[in-house]
């Protein structure tokens, strides 16, 4: 089991710092890139980590009998039929979740998150799509489209993240400084530094230093 993770070690790490770094560039999309300055190291290594955490066990229980008939499948010379076919369904189920998502926005989802979801289902499919191709093809090119893809959807997701912690996030806080008083205010983000907050649908970097207290306003105990 651990051979999996051994042997595919470097590509791990690559693919984990790749995810968490455009992960965070669509996270501060919404709040300011500026902002990314006043963050320490802890915002990357930890989100890294956790990648880690969930990408080894999954490699090591993964079946590699599984990747095996999926490359014996993907061979097949009406494999590209069989995938359109199924595709179409998959294309009409995600038309309907994200019709019917339309009239539900700003009870249980947002828009950015329902977009989040559409853009996840299009690159998976996308994803094995490219990959019946290159078994045919084996020209590297043709995974280009399904890599931009995950990296523009892991963009988008990061942003919905941040606009989930701006806007729909239950936990307020009371934030008393040295100078100023923020009496309901999100945390978008926090380090050893400080804390990005928004308040008044402005956001705020609060230094650590600055803060007397903090206190949850909506305490459910």
């Amino acid at each position: 089991m651990l051979d999996n993770v051994t042997k595919y070690w470097p590509f791990i790490t690559l693919c984990a710092v790749a995810v968490v770094s455009v992960f965070n560039m669509g996270y501060f999309t919404l709040i300011g890139y500026h902002f990314i300055g006043v963050m320490d190291l802890t915002n990357f290594v930890y989100p890294v980590g956790l990648v880690l955490c969930l990408a080894i066990p999954a490699l090591a229980f993964f079946p590699l009998d599984f990747i095996e008939q999926l490359r014996q499948a993907a061979k097949q010379p009406d494999s590209m039929t069989k995938f359109t076919k199924a595709g179409k369904v998959v294309f009409g189920i995600v038309m309907v979740f994200f019709t019917v998502g339309l009239v539900f926005t700003d009870r249980f989802l947002s828009l950015m998150t329902l977009f989040s979801i559409c853009f996840s289902f299009a690159t998976l499919m996308g994803t094995i799509g490219a990959y019946i191709m290159w078994q045919k093809k084996k020209s590297w090119t043709v995974l280009a489209t399904p890599i931009g893809a995950a990296l523009l959807t892991t963009l988008w997701i990061g942003a919905t993240f941040a606009q989930h912690e701006a806007l729909y996030s239950r936990q307020v806080y009371r934030f008393q400084t040295k100078d100023a008083e923020y009496p309901e205010a999100r945390i978008v983000r926090s380090s050893s530094s400080g804390f990005i907050i928004i308040h008044d649908k402005k956001f705020i970097f609060v230094p650590s230093g600055e803060v007397k207290q903090i206190s949850q306003v909506n305490s459910n105990f």
